[in-house]
């Protein structure tokens, strides 16, 4: 008999959200923004600003979006609230059916310029997942394959699955777009979330969500889990974002600590995006998908690329392409606790470093003074410091609690060097 599986979710914390942007330009520029859609990680979502559009798009399973003209020198603010919950597949009966309707299904299997479907793609994937039909089993076979062939970069001109399959690298928007290919391309419907890590400024991210029947929609990370291989990403990702250590967790988990600004790519834009035909010759063009696109000057299609968590029609009189002009600038806080104990763990992390190099340099130019110590003691109290906030926080991996232990053992030999 085949294992029953369902989807566990549980709180993690409320987070709050503030999106700018500016026209910073002469003339006006037109602005479709996404608003967070709830879901099985998202919940409880608050509106604290919202400026009243020029036309709203309501839409049946994807987001809802504000069409804005913004003047020039006027700034848009949008603000919100929503708590985050961790997603796990794990062992039961699923309890909830969520069912897709006729018109979700088509949507959801549909090819696009950056997830386009077809034969190869079907005949590549049927290679990968061999004559296995459960799937589950399906999807972690495909992750496990593109985690193995694929290498995470942010060093790439180009977008979308085409480009990513022959150049073996690309962010996280390639990672699940090919996974979103090779599902759809099997008949199983997927979506890509377009969002961001639930920390600090602007910290964009995308990742992937495949239908199971009875089960529901199943998260799946395999840029997360590619940045894991490399032990100083691996920290970094752990301590900065609260990422899961392992890499297998990304296939089928969620840890809670982002925010998804958008359902899928593509989206078709109301009212019709008009592509600018005259602008500046020396505005960059971008491989997306098939073609090169004036991004923020021209669609695809009459569709937005990605929206993250908007899409701008830019005016003429821009003659360079600027992350703010096209995405604005957000940030993302923790409830005032924890925030404190997120702020007083990257200040324990700064002094740390701070006082362990002042003996560093001192002790090569002038030789070593008692004073010295002091620095490696005080340094290493806060190194402490920061160790024990990410554990509490649930920010740690192995590498963490060693150095943990490491400081430990640090500020003993310390202390007992100072008093004999």
């Amino acid at each position: 008999m085949k294992p029953t599986f369902k989807l566990h979710c549980e709180f993690v914390k409320r987070y709050k959200v503030k999106h700018e942007y500016v026209n910073r330009s002469d003339k006006d520029i037109e602005l479709w923004f996404s608003l967070p859609r709830e879901s099985q990680a998202q919940r409880n979502i608050s509106f604290i600003s919202l400026p009243t559009p020029a036309h709203v798009d309501r839409h049946p399973f994807l987001n809802t979006v504000h069409y804005y003209v913004v003047k020039p020198k006027e700034e848009l603010l949008i603000s919100y609230e929503f708590d985050g919950y961790s997603v796990s597949l794990v062992s039961d009966k699923a309890e909830d059916t969520v069912n897709l309707s006729a018109e979700e299904r088509d949507y959801y299997l549909r090819s696009t310029p950056i997830t386009p479907t077809s034969q190869e793609l079907r005949l590549e994937a049927e290679h990968i997942i061999s004559s296995t039909d459960d799937k589950i089993e399906i999807g972690r076979k495909l992750f496990h394959h593109i985690l193995k062939s694929y290498r995470y970069s942010t060093n790439f001109a180009e977008r979308g699955v085409p480009s990513f399959r022959e150049k073996k690298k690309g962010d996280c928007g390639e990672f699940a777009g090919l996974f979103i290919s090779y599902c759809r391309s099997l008949g199983i419907p997927s979506r890509m979330m377009v969002g961001a890590w639930a920390k600090g400024k602007t910290q964009a991210h995308a990742w992937c969500e495949f239908y199971v029947e009875n089960i529901g929609w199943i998260p799946v990370d395999i840029s997360a889990a590619s940045m894991l291989k490399n032990p100083l990403r691996n920290i970094s990702g752990v301590t900065t974002y609260g990422m899961y250590s392992k890499k297998k967790k990304y296939f089928g988990s969620l840890e809670g600590k982002r925010i998804a600004f958008s359902i899928d790519i593509n989206r078709l834009l109301i009212p019709v995006y008009k592509n600018n035909k005259d602008y500046d010759n020396s505005f960059p063009l971008f491989k997306v998908g098939d073609r090169m696109l004036a991004w923020g000057q021209e669609s695809i299609d009459g569709t937005a690329p990605y929206m993250q968590p908007m899409y701008v029609r830019l005016n003429c009189s821009m003659k360079k392409l600027e992350n703010e002009a096209v995405l604005g600038k957000w940030k993302v806080t923790e409830p005032m606790v924890s925030q404190i104990f997120l702020s007083l763990k990257n200040i324990s992390l700064t002094m740390g470093l701070i006082l362990m190099l002042i003996p560093i340099i001192v002790t090569n130019f002038f030789g070593t003074f008692p004073i010295t110590l002091w620095f490696n003691l005080i340094s290493t109290v806060f190194f402490l410091l920061f160790v024990t906030i990410s554990i509490f926080r649930r920010e740690k991996n192995i590498f963490v609690i060693v150095l943990g232990v490491l400081f430990v053992f640090s500020f003993m030999g310390t202390i007992s060097e100072i008093y004999l």
